[in-house]
């Protein structure tokens, strides 16, 4: 399986925008133009993904809306699914089991730090692995089944910066 983690983009800080809790924060003008960049990158390498599991706060919601959007999956082109397990203090095995149901080859998750890099640390088998992904950012993981720890490499990781043409 292809797994490709992604960070939300940019987002308002808490009590900007009317977001009274973390849950509820929105992306900014720079986050909406950081998830068009993730999406002409994903087109240019031409990655397909077949689901697209997003935490369930607004902010990763809106990365994953507007990625799909943007890469013309939207529409029932590409099953968008609400993880509880991709919001802050989920858990890998959990996620691990979650995809394992998925008959996708090509996976997004759109989520938050530290859980993203410490469930890529988890899915490459180390938990000293520092990854750490920057807003809007993006690590591939090559995972081969049963997904569970040690079950993949990393093919790369890239940062905000390095997708603009």
């Amino acid at each position: 399986m292809q797994i490709y983690l992604i960070r939300h983009a940019d987002a308002e800080p808490l009590g900007a925008g009317g977001a009274d809790n973390d849950e509820e924060r929105a992306l900014t003008g720079k986050g909406l133009g950081q998830t068009e960049e993730l999406a002409r990158f994903f087109k240019r390498l031409g990655v397909d993904p077949g689901a697209v599991l997003t935490s369930p706060l607004v902010r990763s919601r809106q990365t994953a809306e507007r990625l799909l959007e943007k890469m013309g999956l939207g529409e029932g082109k590409c099953e968008l699914i609400l993880e509880d397990e991709l919001a802050p203090g989920g858990s890998c095995k959990g996620l691990a089991k979650r995809l394992s149901k998925l008959s996708s080859p090509v996976v997004f998750l759109v989520g938050h730090e530290p859980d993203l890099g410490r469930f890529t640390a988890w899915l490459i088998g180390s938990k000293r692995a520092q990854v750490e992904l920057a807003k809007a950012g993006v690590a591939y993981v090559d995972a081969n089944a049963p997904l569970g720890k040690a079950c993949g490499s990393l093919v790369w990781l890239v940062t905000p910066t390095l997708l603009v043409r």
